[in-house]
């Protein structure tokens, strides 16, 4: 496809053909869109053919299937998953999902404890490494960097999910309760 051909661009041909949803039998008129778009009529061609080669793919290959997004670690996944089994709500198709070994869960138990028990509030100071929890902090944000904060002032702070998750993981833990997967807020975390 032509790089002049952009992602709005391709959006607005995606919204014009919207309209055989309404009504089956309508003509799309590829020269006005091409007009309208301010584009050269090989370009618009050119994403036309794009959507017609992939049109095989959502509707025939991908049948009983749709595309759900996921958070997880930071990162923004896309899968697939049957229609059957997908419930159509939003949070389900966007679920934010945090992994953490049972080593880290231990961790940010530990690191939110003494954020809110002991240091009460007061970031962490990983400039200077001279404690062990500092090298246990730096550690954990190295591995999981959305559960910590910087305010600017050369300290860092575990975010309000984080202090969450790690509360609810000292609970657990003092309860001797096994702890596998918990949610907090529109978070998943698994415990591994």
């Amino acid at each position: 496809m032509s790089s002049s051909i952009k992602i709005k661009h391709l959006t607005q041909i995606l919204y014009a053909l919207e309209e055989f949803k309404r009504r089956k039998q309508c003509l799309l008129n590829i020269n006005k869109l091409a007009e309208v778009m301010n584009l050269s009529m090989n370009e618009v061609q050119k994403a036309i053919d794009l959507l017609l080669q992939f049109q095989q793919l959502l509707v025939k290959d991908l049948n009983g299937y749709t595309f759900c997004k996921k958070w997880k670690n930071n990162h923004i996944f896309l899968w697939l998953e049957s229609k059957k089994d997908t419930r159509m709500n939003f949070i389900e198709l966007t679920s934010k999902e945090i992994q953490l070994n049972t080593d880290h869960s231990k961790l940010l138990s530990d690191i939110t404890y003494y954020f809110t028990h002991v240091n009460i509030g007061k970031g962490f100071d990983l400039q200077h490494q001279g404690t062990e929890l500092s090298k246990k902090v730096r550690q954990l944000e190295h591995v999981h960097p959305y559960l910590f904060e910087h305010r600017g002032n050369g300290l860092i702070y575990p975010t309000n999910i984080a202090v969450s998750i790690g509360t609810m993981i000292r609970s657990y833990t003092k309860s001797n309760r096994v702890l596998s997967q918990l949610q907090v807020e529109d978070y998943i975390i698994n415990i591994k």
